[in-house]
């Protein structure tokens, strides 16, 4: 089974085009996962601005947590699970490719 890993794609400004030619290149059955920094979706968001500092060295903005390569893996992919961590602050998204064999 092929596997591809992904870490701080949010970084890259292209990620949509990047997960679908990823998920283009995967044989049949193969998986993506993307490990990232994200903004919770809870009332922890408020403190985002403050804790920004403390990853900024790293390229990470208040714009770029907002981006959800997760959905874009789910329009490419088709089967993707997310599972965030830290409070909401990270996320561990995998999916696979399911495509028809043709014969």
């Amino acid at each position: 089974m092929a596997l591809s890993r992904s870490d701080a794609l949010t970084l890259v400004p292209e990620f949509d085009e990047v997960i679908r030619k990823g998920a283009a290149a995967l044989v049949n059955g193969g998986r993506w996962v993307v490990a990232d920094l994200k903004m919770p979706e809870s009332r922890l968001s408020r403190i985002a601005p403050v804790l920004l500092p403390l990853v900024r060295p790293f390229g990470v903005s208040l714009d770029i947590a907002s981006r959800r390569p997760w959905e874009s893996m789910e329009k490419h992919m088709g089967s993707v699970a997310v599972h965030e961590t830290y409070f909401g602050f990270a996320y561990i998204a995998w999916g696979s490719t399911r495509r028809p064999i043709v014969a």
